[in-house]
């Protein structure tokens, strides 16, 4: 059965924390303009502190900069928090996406194989066409009522002279799968 990054605890506790990170801030946030909308609406500062201690946002009468300041401080700490997190949650999804991918390795691999076969099938199949032609005019055949009809850009499998596409993806997959059979 393919896992998901659901299936890795260390990744799900990680998103699940950055996630409580990030609303605590949004409520933070919320609660900050709360703060600055109450004070401008109140043309009396005292009676805007007095009714932010009656409702217990304040404790004491503090001063509206002051209150300010100390949600604005808490902002600052989860703010460094969810950028702490987020590094946290992005280790463990490069962890659980390594094991991921070394799971469905084979079935890439597979795949792959598949494409080279027909590739160099293809190659074969190109050769063949241009030998064909090739025997025609060798004859003194004019070929022009035979349409061209090989597969361009792919190249010989095994020429190294002629840099086709074929040679090139053969080198790619060397580089990015070793284990894969060419």
């Amino acid at each position: 059965m393919k896992k998901t990054l659901s299936d890795f605890p260390t990744y799900t506790d990680a998103k699940d924390k950055l996630d409580s990170i990030e609303k605590a801030h949004s409520e933070l946030l919320a609660e900050r303009e709360g703060v600055v909308r109450r004070f401008a609406a109140h043309n009396d500062i005292e009676a805007a502190v007095g009714e932010l201690v009656s409702t217990g946002t304040l404790v004491e009468k503090a001063p509206p900069g002051q209150q300010l300041a100390e949600v604005d401080k808490k902002i600052q700490v989860y703010t460094q928090a969810i950028e702490l997190q987020r590094a946290e949650v992005e280790a463990a999804r490069s962890r659980a996406s390594l094991e991921i991918c070394q799971q469905v390795r084979p079935s890439f691999i597979a795949q792959i194989e598949a494409i080279l076969k027909a590739l160099k099938q293809i190659c074969s199949a190109n050769e063949r066409l241009g030998r064909l032609r090739g025997e025609l005019e060798a004859d003194g055949a004019q070929t022009g009522s035979i349409p061209h009809c090989t597969f361009p850009g792919v190249g010989s499998w095994s020429d190294r002279l002629n840099l086709g596409s074929a040679i090139m993806f053969q080198e790619s997959i060397k580089k990015s799968f070793p284990d894969v059979k060419l």
